[in-house]
């Protein structure tokens, strides 16, 4: 039996280890023609800090190992680590598990050949809690290894696996979570998962395929969603999209960037009476900059809208575009932006206009619009502008 060690630190290539409260007792076994057993029960409270901002924090660890040694077998190292109330964090990425209880299986030279159990109560993403995972754990004297099945809504189930190792190179480890394709019939789901889509109803096809890859100095996390055939609504302000259909590809949660080029269409996307058809979108998150909206391109009044190069703040959504004009239908235009009693018109219209939006203001600049000779007429009698 060892006294109770107050603070032991150790610095390893695989991470600086601090070990407080650290007491236990080892029983050993002699007995003539029979194998040398030793056995051991400790206690401690542990900090592990294995990269530059992955920390794990466990209050209350117990560790009861064994070992035995024969002649005929060789030694036989093994045991199980017990903890509760323990948590890693991930303060680069804004992420953090909280209150994890595990009883984990131990091996020295390889894996047991059944896992323990592991919960981890809460999942928190900056201002997001997610719900509680479960699942199975073991380990070996170098490495640790996870699989959990997490149900984040109803159908929709994230398969996760991981590992973890803490061999000659320093430590390193791979987490990869995915969903298959899942029908969301919840409106309210994605609302109640994400505080920032409150207010907002989704419906469609989810997907999700991520990975987080972690080492000493580097910690690189790649998520991907899937949409398919979605509908999106936001009731308050009387807009929305259907048939959403893309892909999105994060490569850093803290802040959110991804790749360019983050492709997505939609057959319809409206505001109020004003809608546009076949609409591809192209863009940028740039972390803590504006969302660059690389191009929109759309039907509209039987022709074509399209813009380039907007960026828009989430955080001040006040954007200014120019958007271009191919083709449209005067008729269908007029019918938009007058309540006419002799108007009349048909024709082609070609054309440039600024535009202000801070919603739900639109203001247009000074611009122009033009027909093409020849491909149509028009006549004016009296008419005011629709006010809807």
């Amino acid at each position: 039996q060892f006294s109770q060690v107050e603070s032991i630190t150790l610095y390893l290539n695989t991470g600086t280890y601090t070990l407080q409260s650290l007491a236990g007792r080892v029983d050993m076994n002699m007995s003539a023609g029979r194998p040398l057993k030793l056995a051991s029960h400790i206690t401690t409270s542990l900090t592990a800090q294995f990269a530059e901002d992955l920390t794990a924090r466990l209050p209350r660890v117990t560790l009861d190992g064994s070992v035995t040694l024969s002649t005929d077998s060789g030694p036989a190292v093994g045991g199980t680590l017990t903890f509760d109330q323990a948590s890693v964090e991930m303060s680069s990425q804004s992420l953090i598990a909280q209150d994890i209880t595990a009883t984990v299986p131990v091996r020295f030279g390889g894996m047991p050949e059944t896992g323990g159990s592991i919960r981890i109560g809460t999942v928190q993403w900056g201002e997001n809690k997610w719900p509680a995972i479960e699942g199975i754990a073991r380990a070996s004297h170098q490495a640790v290894t996870l699989a959990a099945d997490w149900p984040v809504f109803t159908g929709g189930t994230i398969r996760i696996t991981g590992d973890a190792n803490w061999r000659k190179g320093g430590f390193a480890a791979n987490i990869h979570a995915k969903m298959p394709s899942a029908n969301v019939v919840d409106e309210y789901t994605l609302g109640r998962l994400m505080k920032a889509l409150r207010g907002i109803e989704y419906t469609g096809a989810l997907a999700l395929d991520a990975t987080l890859a972690i080492t000493r100095d580097h910690v690189e996390p790649v998520v991907t969603l899937n949409f398919d055939d979605a509908t999106i609504a936001s009731p308050d302000h009387d807009a929305g999209i259907e048939g959403f259909t893309g892909t999105l590809t994060f490569d850093s949660l803290a802040p959110l960037t991804t790749y360019g080029q983050q492709v997505f269409e939609a057959r319809l996307v409206y505001s109020g009476k004003f809608k546009v058809q076949n609409v591809e979108t192209a863009l940028r998150i740039e972390g803590k900059n504006p969302v660059l909206i690389e191009r929109i391109v759309a039907n509209w009044l039987g022709g074509r809208v399209f813009t380039h190069a907007v960026r828009v703040d989430p955080a001040d959504p006040v954007f200014n575009m120019t958007l271009f004009f191919d083709k449209l239908q005067l008729e269908q235009l007029l019918e938009l932006i007058t309540k006419p009693r002799d108007v009349t018109g048909s024709g082609l219209l070609y054309g440039r206009i600024p535009v202000r939006i801070d919603w739900p203001s639109i203001d247009l600049g000074d611009g122009y619009l033009y027909a093409a000779p020849g491909t149509g007429n028009n006549q004016v009698g009296t008419a005011r502008l629709n006010s809807d």
